[in-house]
Formats: C-alpha cells, structure tokens, sequence
C-alpha cells in the first residue's frame, strides 16, 4: 500500500509504473539540495574553495555545523549538504559557485533572471546567490521539469522562507534524481552512511563529523 498523497515509480528508461497526483504541486523541502548539487557540480570543479558567510552559517534546522569564517573545497561542501542535509552548507555553495555566474555574466554583458523573469542586480550584496538560484531554475527547465520553481539552495519553506513559492512535482522530482545519479560524485555522496569534512577554520584545519 502507498500511503504517499504524491509519487511516481519509473524505471531507468522513463518507463512509469506507477504514478499518483505526480503534477501536482507540492513543497519539496531537503529534496531541492539534489538541484543544488547538480548545478554545483556541473559548473565548478570540486577543489573550488567554499568560503562560509555570516548568512551562510546562521542558516538553520539541519546543518553540516559550520561557522563564519570557515572555508573548504566545494566536494566537502557537497557531502555537507547531501550527508547532514546541511542548509548551511546550501547556502555556501549558492554564494560561491554563484560568484562565477556573475563574473560570467558581467563579462558577457548578459542579464540574469530570476525566477519571475526579473533582472538581477548583479552589483548587491545577494548576486551570487540569487544567480545560483537562477541558474537552478534554469538547468530544472533544461531537464523538463515544467511544473517545478525554486527560490533558495536548500527548500526550507517557514520562517524567513514562509512567503516564497517554492514547489516541484513527483514526476519532476523523478527526473531531477534520474540526473543527479547520473553523476558519478553525486552518486558516491550520497552512498554514504555518514561522513566527515575537512576545513581550514581560525587558520588551522578542522574536521567536522
């Protein structure tokens, strides 16, 4: 018996055996770090260095335990995210990797747009991070995923992140995982039973389990 008010079941070619209510909308919580991840790695290699703001830090509910100040590589920020759900992490990622989206986007001379169609200032203090979500929106596009929207890296949906309308469907959800686990760092990350991330922390490493 399925008890799930949403959910689909298809195989590796796309082959559905089993679906219910799979277009309709939905909050789709930690899920959305499968999106962030995809972009990260797509765009950066994994030995970027992640450097964690105050933003980052105080971003709450399940974390990979990280602080102002702290900086590893973008793969320990992966396993962070992945492993802990770590929303800190999501968050560190998004301002990082998004710089490059920015940079990028400066010298080409191109807009960003968010997620309602609205340029993006690439010149405030939050560009990088509303590029990362832009550029999550645009690669769930790229994949098909009509009837998803993302507005952060990591899906919480209360408090400060109450407002926002952010959603995906179980049938886009099935082809975002399709092509996560289609990346073989993805897929190690996320076979993990528990892990443990090396940082430089207060000039000296640091490793949190």
């Amino acid at each position: 018996a399925i008890a799930a008010e949403r959910s689909i079941l298809v195989d590796s070619d796309g082959n559905v055996y089993f679906e219910r209510a799979a277009d309709e909308h939905a909050q789709i919580a930690s899920i959305t770090k499968m999106v962030t991840a995809i972009v990260a790695l797509e765009a950066a290699p994994l030995d970027m260095p992640v450097k964690v703001s105050e933003r980052a830090a105080a971003t709450g509910e399940s974390t990979a335990s990280l602080k102002t100040g702290d900086e590893m590589m973008l793969k320990d920020a992966l396993v962070g995210l992945m492993v802990p759900s770590g929303n800190d992490a999501g968050v560190a990622i998004a301002e990082n990797v998004g710089k490059l989206f920015v940079d990028d986007a400066k010298s080409s001379g191109k807009e960003v747009l968010d997620v309602d169609g609205n340029p993006i200032d690439l010149s405030s203090d939050t560009a990088a991070y509303d590029a990362f979500v832009a550029k999550m929106n645009e690669k769930a596009s790229e994949l098909g995923c009509a009837n998803s929207r993302f507005t952060n890296p990591h899906g919480l949906d209360f408090a400060e992140w109450e407002d926002e309308d952010q959603y995906s469907t179980a049938r886009d959800v099935a082809v975002i995982a399709q092509h996560a686990m289609d990346n073989q760092t993805f897929r190690e990350i996320v076979s993990m039973d528990e892990a443990s991330i090396t940082l430089q922390r207060g000039g000296s490493e640091a490793v949190n389990r």
